[in-house]
């Protein structure tokens, strides 16, 4: 399932140590990843401060972007889990100040509820 989950462009759960491997010198002294899902060559990590997507571009995927999001710049966001013959689960941040919603495509064996758990302890305070 998981060739299939990269083909399709499906998130799959990463090991938070490995994804804090990767970020090293990008997280703060003390930051922590707590979960983070692979999208390919692209990820999101959730710390104990921000989401932080990164987006690995060109054809050799030397040229990255880091966006870093704080929870308290969240405005809203959703989590919607598959249905019966759904392949994937769906997770829609909005951030204030009006910029289009950053959308997540999961494949539906991705434990949601770990995810939204992430999410409201961020946002809403641990």
């Amino acid at each position: 399932m998981s060739l299939l989950n990269s083909i399709l462009g499906l998130g799959t759960e990463a090991s938070p140590e490995g994804l804090a491997d990767e970020l090293h010198g990008f997280l703060m002294e003390g930051e922590t990843v707590h979960v983070g899902y692979k999208l390919v060559r692209d990820f999101l990590a959730f710390t104990d401060r921000r989401i932080i997507i990164v987006d690995r571009q060109g054809l050799t995927g030397k040229k990255t972007a880091y966006v870093s999001l704080p929870y308290k710049s969240i405005a809203w966001f959703s989590v919607e889990t598959a249905g019966s013959f759904d392949l994937d689960t769906d997770i829609v941040i909005c951030a204030k100040g009006g910029t289009a919603p950053f959308r997540l495509h999961c494949s539906r064996d991705t434990n949601i509820k770990k995810i939204q758990a992430a999410l409201a302890w961020g946002v809403f305070g641990g």
